[in-house]
């Protein structure tokens, strides 16, 4: 047995990465999506040079949507995924990286707009309005009458 074996036996066979493309269009699972925007906030707030916090799902305390355990260097976010949209997820991993590096407006505001902008360019998010339920809105919005 070497020291780069996990099971015991080696196998030398090519893992594929996951990657945020395979993610994209809500493709893939939700918490599969979850570990991806976790990876990539984590690689971001290094960037940034704050702390990144570490992401789990489901929070321990019943009945609440996000919680926030703060530590010397980082912290732990946990989020609700069942029952929630996606994005709402997204948001609270946002702020989770903000609360955890105590940050406050303006830095705040340029963190928090960085980190969607990113989310944004990888695939996690639509930036597109022209869907169909956009569409069908604005076709009701032109046929709202005034008496």
């Amino acid at each position: 047995m070497t020291d780069h074996c996990v099971t015991g036996v080696c196998h030398d066979a090519v893992m594929e990465a996951a990657t945020t493309e395979q993610f994209s269009n809500n493709s893939g699972s939700l918490t599969m999506q979850f570990a991806a925007a976790a990876r990539l906030l984590n690689a971001e707030s290094q960037r940034f040079g704050l702390d990144a916090p570490s992401f789990r799902s489901p929070p321990r305390v019943i009945g609440v949507d996000r919680t926030v355990r703060r530590r010397e260097h980082g912290g732990v976010v946990a989020v609700a995924l069942r029952d929630r949209p996606f994005v709402a997820v997204l948001g609270d991993m946002i702020e989770g990286v903000i609360v955890v590096n105590r940050l406050v407006a303006p830095v705040a505001d340029q963190v928090r707009t960085a980190l969607w902008a990113i989310l944004s360019i990888r695939g996690f998010i639509s930036t597109d309005f022209t869907t169909d339920a956009s569409a069908s809105m604005r076709s009701d919005q032109t046929q709202t009458r005034v008496a």
